[in-house]
C-alpha cells in the first residue's frame, strides 16, 4: 500500500502549480531585484527569511514595531516556506549563477548574492501580477521586518506574532 501511494503520477497542471522550479526561481530573482540597491548583497539565510514571507498568501498586519500573520494556517505556511527555501536555494543560486542574472562573491566568511543589470532587465520585463505581487510584498516586508536571529527562529518555532 504505501509503495502505491509513492508511485501516483501527478497530472501536469498540478506539477506545474505546486513543483515548478521556473517559477520558484523566478520568484526568487523578483525578491532579489528588491534588495539590488543594497552593495554587498544579501546573504542565503536573508533570501531565505524574505522569500518565504514573500511567496506566501500570509497577510501582514503591522502595529509599529510588531507584525502579525493573518493567521495560522498563514503562519505554517510561511514555516514550511521556510523550511523548503532552505533546502532549494543553493541550486536555485547556482542556476540563477550560471544563467548570468545574480553574481556573488564571500563576504566575511558569508555568501552575498546580488542581481545584476540582467537579472533586473528580466524582472522589468515580467508582465505577471504574480511578479509584482511578490516585488511589492517583499518591498512591504523589507521595510517593517528586519532580518535577524531572533526574527528568523521565531519563523521556525512557529511563533505567529513576533
Amino acid at each position: 500500500m504505501k509503495n502505491d501511494i509513492m508511485n501516483i503520477e501527478l497530472p501536469l497542471s498540478v506539477k506545474l502549480l505546486f513543483q515548478n522550479k521556473q517559477l520558484d526561481i523566478l520568484s526568487l530573482l523578483c525578491m532579489l531585484s528588491c534588495f539590488s540597491k543594497k552593495r554587498k548583497g544579501i546573504t542565503l539565510e536573508e533570501i531565505a527569511f524574505y522569500y518565504s514571507i514573500a511567496t506566501s498568501d500570509a497577510e501582514l498586519f503591522f502595529e509599529g514595531e510588531v507584525w502579525n500573520i493573518n493567521d495560522t494556517n498563514a503562519k505554517v505556511e510561511v514555516d514550511a516556506n521556510l523550511m523548503l527555501i532552505k533546502d532549494r536555494i543553493k541550486e536555485f543560486i547556482i542556476i540563477l549563477t550560471n544563467l548570468k542574472y545574480i553574481d556573488f562573491e564571500f563576504v566575511d566568511e558569508q555568501v552575498h548574492i546580488k542581481i545584476n543589470k540582467y537579472g533586473i532587465d528580466l524582472v522589468n520585463s515580467l508582465d505577471s501580477d504574480y511578479f509584482n505581487n511578490i516585488i511589492e510584498k517583499t518591498n512591504i516586508v523589507r521595510e517593517h521586518i528586519r532580518f535577524n536571529k531572533t526574527n528568523e527562529k521565531r519563523i521556525e518555532q512557529g511563533v505567529v506574532r513576533i
